[in-house]
């Protein structure tokens, strides 16, 4: 599956979430997250994108690089470190996702110095394997996490 499929799947998959269908209780939990996970996993595919962009010649905003870098840098970082933690960290899913996550910005890092080391080739390359799966993972766990805090919210 290709990472815009994988995204279109959570999207599908978290809209349905916050739908009509799912009963009060349900719907209180998922709006009372703190997060918009949709609109957190669009921010990791466009950062995956502007990274595309930067390698094929783009300029690079100058805080981009260092917030590339950190998990606890972004929105989703931030939320998994305290409201996320607190509310849904003995998910296993959870865990998962934070997994995830670090790997998918160790991953950006590690093309920022590819790149950095002149090695525009191998960068590139990376980009392509190593982080478009690990977008791919966090883009699966997001709906994981998703499912699973329905399915505790409806028990």
């Amino acid at each position: 599956m290709d990472t815009v499929a994988t995204f279109e799947s959570v999207t599908n998959a978290t809209t349905g979430l916050f739908g009509g269908r799912a009963e009060a209780h349900v719907e209180d939990r998922l709006s009372n997250m703190g997060i918009d996970l949709v609109a957190v996993a669009e921010s990791h595919v466009l950062l995956f994108n502007r990274m595309r962009d930067y390698l094929h010649g783009e300029p690079l905003e100058e805080v981009w690089p260092d917030m590339v870098s950190f998990a606890e840098s972004c929105e989703l970082g931030q939320w998994m470190a305290n409201q996320g933690r607190l509310s849904f960290g003995h998910l296993p899913s959870f865990a998962r996702l934070r997994e995830a996550h670090i790997e998918f910005h160790q991953g950006a890092a590690s093309v920022l110095e590819k790149v950095r080391a002149g090695s525009w080739i191998a960068a590139e390359h990376m980009r392509k394997q190593e982080f478009s799966q690990s977008l791919r993972r966090v883009l699966i766990m997001v709906t994981e996490l998703n499912e699973d805090i329905r399915n505790s919210s409806a028990s």
